[in-house]
């Protein structure tokens, strides 16, 4: 009984104390409503406009994720067979007398694979680097219904190339590719949803629903597989022995059946309407007041350009005009923190966010380029170490997708609310980076580090599989990392800011996943290739060092409130006045 009146005793004490916090919160809140910028005020009264709003007419967390999560299920149930038709029509190309020789055809394949991958990711950046500043200035909606009809476009044309075809259309497909890469890609499509959440949730509470729209993401790629497997087990064939997805029993030339394109058909018929939802449904997350903000602060910016073009040239070329439009790397100034993006209410600590911002952006910059070339790794890994086939890959995918779902769903709210700010105590806020993220990150990161170190001493693959439970641990990291950055920008540069990192990460992803991938022919030559994987734990505890250097640099601890900057400055001025009467 003692146990139990004390452990009622903390909860009333805890909710006494969050009850007299909510209080003191809202007190400041209307305190601070002088000294917030125009920006965090059109957020605010958005957010309250929201409230008033029907379900369906509402920007929420719950639509963003259904849509995505229909879109990454969709392109999950057409993947596999897909891959297996382009296989097909490859050995077609290549056969001889009606007996196709699996060596060219995985060559021709795997020639094509590396074609796609540049045509696919050319014009992403260039979108990257436009997209988050246009849609500041009109919306979110134009942009993330342009790449759904972008994507549900390519596949259509993708499959009609596929099926009027009995060998792989290499050039056509190219093509295709490329000019459809125009709408957008995954990066664009990442970014534009980031900033819809950040449009739609309270500062305090981004790390939770952003963690949310990646994980409708991964349960999306994890079921999508299953689904299809399931669909293709449903389908009869004439001669009674299934549909063959298996590559490795592909000998000989034949006709593709339209029964093996059923998958895809599906994956058409489900883009198709989310494309049309996002035309015709998918509510617009941006306030007009903040369009048209960013809309004049875009013009202001022009008209300073051209005005010191015009100091330098007379009159500014036309070339110097254009390139002030079409320059790729623009985007990136943005993460330069300058100037214009510090907050009013920030600038008196300018120079010391503008270091930390620096060290938070180096550091997701380091950890995402790299973790983009583990999949890969992992599975060549995988054949090498533990001679997987193709259901084991399919386990190895599963595993981690559903993991990082159940931890970001629903372990990451027990982190952040229960044990961080109920047992610890420790203080969220709106406009600088706390304890609980940087405790999210510190943990999230130690996840990682610990589960890549366990991997290179894994003997089998259940072992190895497991170590991504624990990898899927660190889920929350992201989000975290993305909510911290986001408190030292306003509300009229968030689109800009995802593109701008979008743009960060496509281009450190051209060659980084190239750098581990050499890293890893090294370590097999050397006959360790188990090695790679401390390199992946090493940069994740350089992440932890960056981040107790934040830590550090802000002189956070649990006793720090996000007012109590203001207030110092608030008593200077009143001792002022009071010596002045």
């Amino acid at each position: 009984m003692t146990g139990a009146n004390q452990l009622d005793n903390e909860q009333a004490e805890y909710l006494l104390e969050s009850a007299v916090e909510d209080v003191y919160d809202a007190v400041m809140d209307e305190v601070e409503d002088e000294d917030l910028d125009e920006d965090a005020l059109w957020f605010r009264e958005e957010l309250q406009k929201h409230k008033t709003l029907g379900w369906l007419y509402r920007p929420s967390v719950i639509q963003i994720s259904v849509a995505l999560f229909m879109f990454s299920i969709s392109t999950a149930i057409g993947s596999p067979a897909n891959q297996v038709v382009l296989y097909q029509l490859s050995c077609n190309s290549v056969a001889k007398d009606g007996i196709c020789d699996p060596v060219a055809a995985q060559l021709l394949f795997s020639t094509f694979s590396q074609f796609q991958m540049v045509a696919l990711g050319v014009l992403p950046i260039i979108i990257s680097s436009r997209f988050g500043e246009l849609s500041d200035r009109f919306g979110r909606k134009p942009f993330i219904a342009t790449i759904f009809v972008g994507v549900a476009t390519h596949k259509v044309i993708n499959y009609f190339l596929i099926t009027k075809s009995n060998v792989l259309p290499f050039n056509a497909l190219l093509i295709f590719d490329f000019i459809c890469s125009a709408f957008g890609g995954m990066a664009p499509l990442v970014a534009m949803l980031q900033s819809y959440v950040t449009d739609v949730i309270a500062p305090h509470e981004r790390t939770f629903s952003i963690g949310l729209v990646s994980a409708s993401l991964l349960v999306g790629q994890a079921l999508g597989p299953i689904l299809s497997s399931f669909m293709v087990s449903l389908i009869p064939t004439d001669d009674g022995k299934g549909i063959n997805f298996d590559l490795n029993s592909i000998e000989a030339y034949i006709q593709i059946s339209k029964k093996q394109l059923y998958p895809m058909r599906i994956e058409l018929v489900i883009l198709i309407l989310v494309a049309l939802y996002g035309v015709f449904i998918l509510p617009e997350s941006r306030g007009e007041k903040a369009r048209s903000k960013s809309r004049s602060n875009s013009m202001a910016s022009d008209i300073e350009t051209f005005q010191q073009l015009r100091a330098l040239q007379h009159p500014p070329s036309f070339w110097k005009k254009a390139s002030h439009y079409i320059n790729v790397f623009k985007p990136l100034a943005l993460l330069t923190y300058p100037s214009s993006a510090v907050p009013n209410n920030q600038k008196q600590y300018e120079t010391r966010n503008r270091l930390v911002v620096y060290i938070l952006i180096l550091a997701a910059a380091l950890c995402n380029s790299t973790i983009i070339s583990m999949g890969q790794i992992t599975v060549q890994y995988g054949m090498l170490k533990f001679q997987w086939g193709a259901q084991e890959i399919g386990y190895f995918m599963s595993v981690y997708s559903t993991s990082a779902a159940i931890v970001l769903v629903f372990l990451s709210p027990i982190l952040t609310k229960v044990i961080l700010q109920q047992y610890f105590k420790f203080k969220t806020m709106k406009r600088q980076i706390d304890l609980v993220d940087i405790s999210t990150l510190i943990f999230g990161r130690g996840c990682d580090a610990i589960a890549f170190l366990a991997m290179v001493y894994s003997t089998n693959t259940p072992q190895f599989l497991s170590n991504f439970c624990i990898l899927a641990l660190g889920a929350p990291a992201n989000p975290a990392a993305t909510a911290s950055l986001l408190k030292f920008f306003p509300a009229s540069k968030t689109g800009e800011f995802f593109g701008a990192m979008a743009l960060l990460h496509s281009l450190l992803g051209l060659f980084m996943p190239v750098l581990m991938m050499g890293l890893f022919k090294y370590f097999i030559t050397e006959g360790t290739p188990q090695f790679t994987y401390l390199a992946y734990s090493g940069i994740n505890l350089v992440y932890i060092v960056f981040i107790l250097g934040v830590k550090r640099i802000m002189n956070i601890s649990t006793s720090t409130r996000e007012d109590e900057l203001r207030r110092r400055s608030s008593s200077v001025s009143f001792a002022n006045y009071d010596s002045s009467h």
